[in-house]
């Protein structure tokens, strides 16, 4: 028998309910959600079902409330049983799998540059710690990796917290972890953006071996020569997408909650509904596919207020912008995978297309078969030299994204709170003022009282402006330098990855001087390097007309947005002053 009274569950312990099965909690939890039901340690609980999955379990609590909880922070109770105290710090929430920190075999190029052949590059590597039992769940196990389910909740969907601006990051394309620290000192709300998921490429160029068949003209990829120097040749069938329309949605009988974006692509005119861990399966197959394209990153998960109405505007807003980059490039928009994404509506086809991309022949390192490139070969010395320059404006770059971001955020701080608080102070000291005027039993000092009255309005209007403006310049701005911190974090692998071509074809010359290796097999090495190098030229091309562009628009909007801001800040001073001049 079940009552419910203000909106909390209360089960009846039956003959039933008693045989069913007690925990202990081992740690504390905080539900994130109105599903999950929030542990303290030691406190006895009954288990009401283990069939809920993916780690979890419903659960009352001995006040009669019921929930979700992980499964893995408590302990059945055995008759007789003793628990001890807990050793280890909490397990991962369920979703999350815990990837050790790799060291990495890439090291950093001598500052000399790339002449020395055992300077490699270092691939960012993160390590993870178990959270605390309040840090929410991120990513989770592979797509497709059980199921293939339109909705099967192996795969992770929006439940990771993103308030921290610095994020751990380590695993390959199927597994990423995200460990953002919780920024407690900011009273305003922080976003971060996922940084790249490009890591070492797992190919040798010694497997970049001829195909046995031909390539399908719908596979390949070209590379022509421009003014510019080598780009990716055009899409002639692009397109656009608008990413729209968000609502919430359940699934387990409203055990399970998700927000799903409607997307609608230009080619098509059909939308087709997408939750953000269908996004995270597709970022995994470019990743996976292109090992010399840099994938600009995903917004970063989110667990607390992610079914908030401003936070789900801005993961839309931020899920159109990227979006708009892939539909942009002129390599990945081609993709079978991303035409899947895009344009599939039912399940049948959806199962059908995830396991064809998941089965892709032409990713990887295989991916260089399909590379068109200009017949002439590369100089190595130029090619050296050209990349050598490129990392070098990499890292001035990332170094400079990294103070204009922390400017950023910096006034993203002082806005609401510093400046906030000291127009305030100014009003309330001019509001006093007027205050004492008003005792002065003085019969013509009412409009002196009254546009003082307004001095201290204009003021606190204008701490009230100072509060709301970042949201318009400097979180925006902020935004969008991180999408870029994750872009060139790309690069640093995928410049790894050309240096280790030329250091293999360097060996196979130095093979051949030995008789250890024939001329054709050292002209397939160069040939495969070339292909590697092609694509870097034509994907750096790429990212610098990028840059160029969404740097102005990026400069200019931040520019615009001051310039009204104080414009507005000015207009209401002018209609406080005339207050002064009326009399």
């Amino acid at each position: 028998m079940t009552h419910v009274a203000e909106d909390i569950k209360v089960v009846f312990m039956s003959p039933i309910n008693m045989a069913r099965k007690q925990a202990k909690a081992l740690y504390d939890f905080e539900g994130q959600t109105p599903e999950e039901l929030s542990l303290i340690a030691d406190e006895t609980l009954t288990i009401v079902n283990e069939d809920v999955g993916d780690g979890w379990w419903e659960a009352q609590n001995q006040h009669g409330r019921s929930g979700l909880i992980p499964k893995d922070y408590v302990e059945v109770i055995t008759s007789m049983q003793s628990l001890p105290e807990p050793s280890m710090p909490p397990p991962p929430l369920p979703g999350v799998q815990a990837v050790p920190a790799q060291q990495s075999s890439w090291q950093a190029p001598a500052q000399a540059g790339w002449n020395n052949t055992s300077s490699q590059y270092t691939q960012p590597v993160g390590g993870w710690a178990p959270p605390a039992a309040s840090t929410t769940h991120t990513t989770a196990s592979a797509p497709g990796a059980d199921d293939d389910d339109w909705d099967d909740d192996d795969w992770s969907d929006d439940d990771g917290s993103s308030i921290s601006t610095e994020q751990n990051y380590t695993g390959d394309a199927h597994r990423r972890v995200n460990v953002p620290q919780r920024d407690t000192s900011a009273s305003v709300r922080t976003k971060t953006v996922r940084m790249s998921t490009h890591n070492k490429l797992g190919f040798d160029i010694q497997l970049l071996s001829n195909p046995t068949q031909s390539v399908p003209e719908s596979e390949q990829v070209r590379i022509i020569e421009t003014q510019r120097g080598f780009e990716w040749e055009a899409n002639r069938n692009s397109f656009s997408c608008l990413v729209d329309s968000p609502k919430k949605s359940s699934k387990l009988k409203g055990l399970k909650s998700f927000t799903v974006y409607q997307l609608t692509p230009s080619i098509s005119g059909i939308a087709v509904q997408r939750r953000y861990k269908h996004f995270d399966w597709l970022i995994g197959r470019f990743v996976e596919k292109y090992p010399t394209i840099v994938i600009p990153p995903l917004p970063d998960k989110q667990m607390t207020g992610r079914y908030e109405e401003e936070f789900i505007n801005e993961r839309m807003k931020q899920l159109q912008e990227w979006v708009t980059r892939i539909a942009n490039h002129p390599v990945v928009s081609r993709s079978a995978v991303w035409n899947h994404f895009l344009t599939c509506t039912d399940e049948k086809g959806w199962k059908r297309g995830k396991r064809e991309a998941e089965a892709d022949k032409y990713k990887g390192g295989k991916f260089f078969h399909t590379v068109v490139t200009p017949a002439a070969p590369l100089e190595a010395a130029q090619v050296e030299k050209d990349i050598d320059n490129f990392y070098t404006f990499t890292k001035k770059m990332d170094d400079g994204v990294k103070e204009l971001s922390s400017a950023a955020v910096d006034q993203t701080k002082r806005y609401p709170n510093h400046f906030r608080k000291e127009y305030n102070k100014v009003s309330q000291a001019v509001n006093a003022v007027k205050e004492a005027f008003e005792t002065d039993g003085c019969t013509d000092s009412g409009p002196l009282n009254n546009a003082m009255a307004e001095t201290s309005k204009a003021y606190a209007d204008i701490a009230i402006m100072f509060q709301q403006q970042p949201n318009r310049d400097w979180i925006p701005l902020t935004d969008q330098l991180q999408v870029y911190r994750g872009i060139l974090s790309g690069f640093e692998a995928t410049l790894g990855a050309q240096k280790a071509a030329s250091a293999k074809v360097r060996e196979s010359q130095k093979a051949y001087e030995e008789g250890k290796m024939s001329d054709t097999d050292v002209q397939a090495f160069s040939s495969h390097a070339d292909a590697i190098s092609y694509t870097l030229y034509a994907e750096v091309n790429h990212f610098q007309a990028n840059r160029q562009q969404e740097f102005k628009i990026m400069m200019q909007n931040l520019l615009d947005e001051q310039i009204d801001f104080h414009r507005r800040i000015t207009q209401r001073l002018e209609e406080a002053k005339r207050h002064y001049d009326a009399f």
